[in-house]
């Protein structure tokens, strides 16, 4: 919720919601308050950029799952996290499962900092195929991806589309 009121732009936004894109314009804002100006503040431009009540600010890590003998979503597969600290040890980042659109955005806080190197994302799909009464080839999927060291504040969004019997990705978008 923005409220403006007498020179000073007052953002309420709940502590729940991750807040990685909203930090940033915020920080636009701090920066345009130190600087004198003769215009009216704030703009409109930056008041309009500013997250609206119930946005929730997402993962730097996101994926979705859609299930290609349906066409549909795969809802509430557990999707887990992983960083290579060394070749055959793997720290756990975060967890979590796909929502009712197939979409699993809250991996990692907005404001964790991504480490360059090797992650991995593994998903247990032998469930999803079982509450679906249909075989699963396989038990779970295992996407191995690089975070290059000059591009580490970029979004990754590494989709899996799936079906019993078959699997593929891309980075997406």
């Amino acid at each position: 919720r923005r409220v403006h009121g007498g020179g000073i732009l007052y953002v309420h936004v709940p502590v729940s919601e991750r807040m990685l894109p909203s930090e940033r314009r915020l920080l636009n804002l701090s920066r345009q308050l130190e600087q004198p100006s003769t215009s009216s503040f704030p703009s409109k431009s930056l008041i309009q950029s500013l997250p609206t009540a119930g946005q929730v600010m997402s993962s730097p890590i996101t994926t979705h799952i859609l299930d290609t003998t349906t066409g549909r979503p795969a809802q509430h597969v557990s999707v887990l996290l992983e960083y290579q600290a060394e070749p055959g040890r793997w720290i756990t980042l975060g967890s979590g499962a796909t929502d009712d659109d197939g979409r699993c955005k809250t991996l990692l806080a907005s404001t964790h900092k991504l480490q360059p190197g090797i992650h991995r994302l593994t998903f247990q799909v032998a469930p999803y195929f079982a509450a679906q009464n249909a075989e699963s080839f396989f038990p779970y999927v295992e996407l191995a991806f690089t975070i290059p060291a000059d591009n580490m504040r970029a979004h990754y969004h590494v989709p899996l589309l799936l079906s019993p019997f078959g699997f593929t990705t891309y980075r997406g978008s």
